[in-house]
């Protein structure tokens, strides 16, 4: 967003600065994992992605013909989108659509075992999924905060928090959001998990 102030001569707004979100946040947690506008989250997932789905990556690098991202949500998995792959009309510059550190959802085309090559797609993602799946990611990041809090209650840190309850509620309802909405419909659910 941007700052407005009324300049002194008159009641027309003005524009002070322009403060992202990312800068601010850069500014106020200096020695927190931060990539992208948001937070790294400490659950990713092993294994490799399915053809077809939807991902959140984060640009790494930009190249002439292509882009390299990282895949947030699985663990050290990076893949390359081509240019043709940026957007349906000509791409004559890939900075107009992507920059590094820019968090982005793209689909994954196609998966290479032997060469370990993920392509991806950032034009075939439409906007529902686009919207989907960032409200999924960030539903995520704030159930994971729960857990964070519960593990600073408890004196323990995240990893054993994962181990002793996150994981089995990730293995049992896909992921924490969904077992956390689970819960608050049947509160004895915890019994029967634990």
């Amino acid at each position: 967003g941007s700052i407005w102030k009324t300049n002194f001569e008159g009641n027309l707004p003005c524009l002070q600065h322009n403060f992202s979100r990312t800068n601010w946040w850069k500014r106020k947690n200096k020695n927190s994992d931060f990539r992208g506008f948001g937070i790294e989250m400490f659950y990713q997932k092993k294994g490799i992605p399915e053809e077809n789905e939807i991902v959140i990556c984060t640009v790494k690098k930009i190249l002439p013909h292509g882009v390299f991202v990282g895949l947030d949500e699985y663990k050290d998995k990076e893949g390359l989108i081509h240019i043709s792959e940026i957007s349906p009309g000509r791409v004559r510059n890939i900075r107009d659509f992507v920059k590094e550190g820019k968090r982005i959802v793209c689909k994954i085309l196609k998966i290479n075992l032997e060469r370990n090559h993920i392509d991806l797609s950032l034009r075939r993602v439409t906007q529902s999924q686009r919207i989907n799946k960032n409200t999924s990611y960030k539903q995520e990041q704030k159930a994971e905060k729960i857990l964070e809090v519960l593990s600073k209650r408890l004196e323990i840190s995240l990893e054993e928090a994962y181990k002793l309850i996150g994981y089995s509620l990730i293995e049992r309802y896909n992921s924490l959001y969904d077992a956390y909405e689970e819960i608050i419909v049947n509160p004895k659910i915890i019994y029967i998990i634990f």
